[in-house]
Protein backbone atom coordinates (compact mmCIF):
# COMPACT_ATOMS: atom_id res chain seq x y z
CA UNK A 1 0.00 0.00 0.00
CA UNK A 2 2.96 2.30 0.74
CA UNK A 3 4.39 1.58 -2.94
CA UNK A 4 1.33 1.87 -4.88
CA UNK A 5 -0.28 4.65 -2.59
CA UNK A 6 2.94 6.74 -2.98
CA UNK A 7 2.01 9.07 -0.13
CA UNK A 8 5.34 10.27 1.27
CA UNK A 9 4.39 11.75 4.66
CA UNK A 10 3.32 8.11 5.15
CA UNK A 11 6.78 7.68 4.02
CA UNK A 12 8.11 9.12 6.85
CA UNK A 13 6.10 8.50 9.28
CA UNK A 14 6.94 5.17 9.05
CA UNK A 15 10.49 5.44 9.02
CA UNK A 16 10.20 7.86 11.95
CA UNK A 17 8.48 4.74 13.56
CA UNK A 18 11.07 1.79 12.92
CA UNK A 19 14.06 4.63 13.92
CA UNK A 20 11.99 5.15 16.85
CA UNK A 21 11.58 1.42 17.49
CA UNK A 22 14.55 0.74 16.87
CA UNK A 23 17.06 3.25 19.05
CA UNK A 24 14.66 2.30 22.02
CA UNK A 25 15.42 -1.67 21.75
CA UNK A 26 18.76 -0.84 21.16
CA UNK A 27 19.08 1.09 23.43
CA UNK A 28 16.72 -0.04 26.75
CA UNK A 29 17.19 -3.45 26.13
CA UNK A 30 20.80 -4.03 26.48
CA UNK A 31 20.58 -7.52 28.12
CA UNK A 32 19.78 -8.59 24.73
CA UNK A 33 22.08 -11.27 23.23
CA UNK A 34 24.47 -9.48 20.77
CA UNK A 35 23.80 -12.14 18.32
CA UNK A 36 20.13 -10.67 17.70
CA UNK A 37 21.11 -7.49 17.80
CA UNK A 38 23.37 -8.68 15.43
CA UNK A 39 20.84 -9.92 12.75
CA UNK A 40 18.28 -7.17 13.19
CA UNK A 41 21.23 -3.92 11.86
CA UNK A 42 22.00 -6.79 9.26
CA UNK A 43 18.10 -6.84 8.54
CA UNK A 44 17.93 -3.21 8.54
CA UNK A 45 21.20 -3.02 6.16
CA UNK A 46 19.77 -6.04 3.88
CA UNK A 47 16.50 -3.83 3.54
CA UNK A 48 17.76 -0.44 2.87
CA UNK A 49 20.36 -2.04 0.32
CA UNK A 50 17.36 -3.52 -1.83
CA UNK A 51 15.23 -0.55 -1.85
CA UNK A 52 18.44 1.09 -3.30
CA UNK A 53 19.42 -0.96 -6.15
CA UNK A 54 15.63 -0.49 -7.00
CA UNK A 55 15.94 3.07 -7.44
CA UNK A 56 18.99 2.64 -9.02
CA UNK A 57 18.00 0.09 -11.73
CA UNK A 58 15.06 2.10 -11.69
CA UNK A 59 16.68 4.83 -13.13
CA UNK A 60 19.07 3.21 -15.47
CA UNK A 61 15.82 1.70 -17.26
CA UNK A 62 16.65 -1.85 -16.25
CA UNK A 63 13.27 -2.08 -14.29
CA UNK A 64 9.88 -0.17 -15.54
CA UNK A 65 9.51 3.39 -14.57
CA UNK A 66 7.09 3.28 -11.43
CA UNK A 67 4.77 6.14 -9.72
CA UNK A 68 6.70 5.31 -6.00
CA UNK A 69 10.13 6.51 -7.91
CA UNK A 70 8.68 9.91 -9.30
CA UNK A 71 7.04 10.59 -5.86
CA UNK A 72 10.47 9.67 -4.50
CA UNK A 73 12.41 11.94 -6.72
CA UNK A 74 9.57 14.94 -6.05
CA UNK A 75 10.43 14.18 -2.59
CA UNK A 76 13.86 15.25 -2.75
CA UNK A 77 13.62 18.13 -5.26
CA UNK A 78 11.25 19.46 -2.96
CA UNK A 79 13.47 19.33 0.41
CA UNK A 80 16.42 20.75 -1.82
CA UNK A 81 14.67 23.47 -3.31
CA UNK A 82 12.78 24.08 -0.29
CA UNK A 83 9.32 25.29 -3.04
CA UNK A 84 7.13 22.62 -2.19
CA UNK A 85 3.40 23.93 -2.09
CA UNK A 86 2.68 22.71 0.93
CA UNK A 87 5.59 25.44 2.84
CA UNK A 88 3.37 28.07 1.13
CA UNK A 89 0.62 27.03 2.90
CA UNK A 90 2.71 26.53 5.76
CA UNK A 91 2.88 30.22 6.04
CA UNK A 92 0.12 31.57 4.97
CA UNK A 93 -1.32 29.18 8.00
CA UNK A 94 1.25 30.40 10.57
CA UNK A 95 0.30 34.31 9.14
CA UNK A 96 -3.78 33.21 10.07
CA UNK A 97 -2.90 32.06 13.59
CA UNK A 98 -1.36 35.29 14.58
CA UNK A 99 -4.50 37.14 14.16
CA UNK A 100 -6.43 34.59 15.97
CA UNK A 101 -3.94 32.70 18.13
CA UNK A 102 -6.02 31.37 21.20
CA UNK A 103 -9.23 29.71 19.79
CA UNK A 104 -8.76 30.32 16.40
CA UNK A 105 -11.49 30.65 13.21
CA UNK A 106 -13.42 27.54 14.30
CA UNK A 107 -13.63 23.59 12.58
CA UNK A 108 -13.40 23.51 8.69
CA UNK A 109 -11.85 27.11 8.49
CA UNK A 110 -8.61 26.81 6.67
CA UNK A 111 -10.49 26.87 3.24
CA UNK A 112 -12.03 30.34 3.92
CA UNK A 113 -8.22 31.16 5.00
CA UNK A 114 -7.07 30.29 1.94
CA UNK A 115 -8.70 32.65 0.07
CA UNK A 116 -8.22 35.43 2.49
CA UNK A 117 -4.54 34.97 2.83
CA UNK A 118 -3.58 33.94 -0.99
CA UNK A 119 -1.50 36.27 -2.69
CA UNK A 120 0.46 36.78 -6.12
CA UNK A 121 3.96 35.79 -4.67
CA UNK A 122 2.57 32.12 -4.19
CA UNK A 123 1.86 31.86 -8.02
CA UNK A 124 5.71 30.26 -7.92
CA UNK A 125 4.58 27.60 -6.34
CA UNK A 126 1.00 27.29 -6.32
CA UNK A 127 -1.16 27.65 -9.61
CA UNK A 128 -4.52 29.49 -9.21
CA UNK A 129 -5.94 26.65 -10.24
CA UNK A 130 -5.01 24.66 -6.90
CA UNK A 131 -7.23 25.02 -4.09
CA UNK A 132 -6.53 23.82 -0.11
CA UNK A 133 -8.78 23.09 2.28
CA UNK A 134 -6.34 22.07 4.83
CA UNK A 135 -3.03 22.96 6.04
CA UNK A 136 -1.46 19.38 5.30
CA UNK A 137 0.08 19.90 8.23
CA UNK A 138 -2.23 18.71 11.33
CA UNK A 139 -0.47 21.06 14.08
CA UNK A 140 -1.08 24.10 11.20
CA UNK A 141 -4.65 22.89 10.77
CA UNK A 142 -5.27 22.81 15.09
CA UNK A 143 -3.43 26.14 15.25
CA UNK A 144 -5.72 27.99 12.91
CA UNK A 145 -8.97 26.10 13.63
CA UNK A 146 -8.60 25.78 17.24
CA UNK A 147 -6.22 27.87 18.51
CA UNK A 148 -3.13 27.51 21.18
CA UNK A 149 -6.34 25.64 23.21
CA UNK A 150 -6.79 23.37 20.61
CA UNK A 151 -3.13 21.99 19.96
CA UNK A 152 -2.73 22.14 24.01
CA UNK A 153 -5.52 19.71 23.72
CA UNK A 154 -4.37 17.48 21.48
CA UNK A 155 -0.72 17.20 22.97
CA UNK A 156 -2.16 16.27 25.71
CA UNK A 157 -4.16 13.69 24.48
CA UNK A 158 -0.90 11.92 23.23
CA UNK A 159 1.15 12.41 26.02
CA UNK A 160 -1.79 11.27 28.46
CA UNK A 161 -1.46 8.40 26.37
CA UNK A 162 2.35 7.54 26.54
CA UNK A 163 2.11 8.28 29.88
CA UNK A 164 -0.68 5.38 30.54
CA UNK A 165 1.65 3.21 28.56
CA UNK A 166 5.06 3.72 30.54
CA UNK A 167 2.96 3.85 33.66
CA UNK A 168 1.71 0.46 33.17
CA UNK A 169 3.78 -1.36 30.80
CA UNK A 170 4.37 -4.20 33.06
CA UNK A 171 0.67 -5.13 32.08
CA UNK A 172 2.15 -6.27 28.81
CA UNK A 173 5.94 -5.85 29.10
CA UNK A 174 8.02 -3.68 28.42
CA UNK A 175 8.94 -4.63 24.56
CA UNK A 176 5.12 -4.29 23.47
CA UNK A 177 5.06 -1.25 24.83
CA UNK A 178 8.14 0.38 22.95
CA UNK A 179 5.58 -0.98 19.70
CA UNK A 180 2.53 1.00 20.77
CA UNK A 181 4.58 4.24 21.80
CA UNK A 182 6.41 3.97 17.95
CA UNK A 183 2.91 3.92 16.61
CA UNK A 184 1.93 7.34 18.13
CA UNK A 185 5.73 8.45 17.03
CA UNK A 186 4.99 7.95 13.36
CA UNK A 187 1.60 9.04 13.19
CA UNK A 188 2.84 12.49 14.53
CA UNK A 189 6.02 12.09 11.92
CA UNK A 190 3.35 11.65 9.24
CA UNK A 191 0.59 14.02 10.47
CA UNK A 192 3.74 16.83 10.08
CA UNK A 193 3.27 16.17 6.16
CA UNK A 194 -0.31 15.58 6.20
CA UNK A 195 -3.71 15.29 7.55
CA UNK A 196 -6.09 12.64 9.26
CA UNK A 197 -8.83 10.85 7.20
CA UNK A 198 -11.11 8.14 8.38
CA UNK A 199 -8.75 5.40 7.78
CA UNK A 200 -6.25 7.28 10.25
CA UNK A 201 -8.43 8.65 12.64
CA UNK A 202 -9.83 4.49 12.92
CA UNK A 203 -6.73 3.60 13.80
CA UNK A 204 -5.81 6.05 16.21
CA UNK A 205 -8.89 5.29 18.25
CA UNK A 206 -8.71 2.03 18.02
CA UNK A 207 -4.65 2.27 19.56
CA UNK A 208 -6.57 4.58 22.45
CA UNK A 209 -9.35 2.22 22.90
CA UNK A 210 -6.34 -0.68 23.12
CA UNK A 211 -4.47 1.27 25.63
CA UNK A 212 -7.74 2.49 27.67
CA UNK A 213 -8.85 -1.65 28.15
CA UNK A 214 -5.58 -3.32 28.73
CA UNK A 215 -2.85 -0.21 30.01
CA UNK A 216 -5.16 1.79 31.94
CA UNK A 217 -5.45 1.10 35.62
CA UNK A 218 -8.98 -0.03 35.90
CA UNK A 219 -9.14 0.46 40.22
CA UNK A 220 -11.75 3.31 40.48
CA UNK A 221 -11.03 4.93 43.96
CA UNK A 222 -14.45 6.25 44.39
CA UNK A 223 -16.37 3.00 43.34
CA UNK A 224 -14.05 0.92 46.01
CA UNK A 225 -15.12 3.66 48.81
CA UNK A 226 -18.90 3.11 47.82
CA UNK A 227 -18.37 -0.37 47.95
CA UNK A 228 -17.07 -1.07 50.93
CA UNK A 229 -19.33 1.69 52.75
CA UNK A 230 -22.30 -0.43 51.34
CA UNK A 231 -20.95 -3.55 52.73
CA UNK A 232 -19.74 -1.83 55.88
CA UNK A 233 -23.56 -0.71 56.38
CA UNK A 234 -24.78 -4.47 55.07
CA UNK A 235 -22.95 -5.57 57.73
CA UNK A 236 -24.39 -3.39 60.85
CA UNK A 237 -27.90 -3.81 59.61
CA UNK A 238 -26.91 -7.52 59.64
CA UNK A 239 -25.99 -7.44 63.08
CA UNK A 240 -28.40 -4.90 64.57
CA UNK A 241 -31.11 -7.32 63.38
CA UNK A 242 -29.75 -10.35 64.84
CA UNK A 243 -29.95 -8.10 68.18
CA UNK A 244 -33.56 -7.78 68.02
CA UNK A 245 -34.07 -11.18 67.22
Amino acid sequence: MLLLTGTRGAWVGLGVGFIFLSAGWLLLFRKTAKENKLAFLVGIFLILSFLQIFILLSKGDYLPQTNFLHRYDALWDNLVNFKDTRIYVWRMGIEAWKNSPLFGYGLESFSYIYDKYYSAGFLEAIPDTMFFDRAHNKIIDILVQQGLIGLISYVFLLGAAIFVLLKNRASFGAFPTLILISFFSAYFAQNIFAFDTLSTYLLFFLLLSFIDINYRNKEDPVQQKTESFLASSRGKFNLSEKRIF
